[in-house]
């Protein structure tokens, strides 16, 4: 009887322990999930008021340099990810 009581015991731990675990994971995915809603939304957002009435107001986003810095920024993880792949495969 006091084997299975231990048992029970452990199995509860482990069970409160994974339903932690898992309370946590889908409060990080939420988190990742509402960061990439909310990047879209903004610059959705400053893209449709820059595009809706040519000269009624200054536009809120460069958008040459935007497109520069992106293609940048693209470059460098392209180049990186190379690297990475070139590094793995010597190996």
């Amino acid at each position: 009887m006091r084997v299975t009581g231990l048992r029970r015991l452990v199995a509860t731990a482990a069970a409160e322990t994974v339903v932690k675990s898992h309370q946590q994971g889908v409060w990080a995915m939420r988190f990742i999930i509402g960061l990439i809603v909310g990047v879209a939304l903004t610059i959705g957002s400053a893209a449709i008021h820059d595009n809706m009435a040519p000269g009624a107001s200054s536009p809120l986003v460069n958008w040459t340099t935007a497109n520069d810095l992106r293609q940048t920024t693209v470059d460098y993880v392209r180049g990186q990810f190379d690297r990475l792949v070139k590094w793995v495969t010597s190996s």
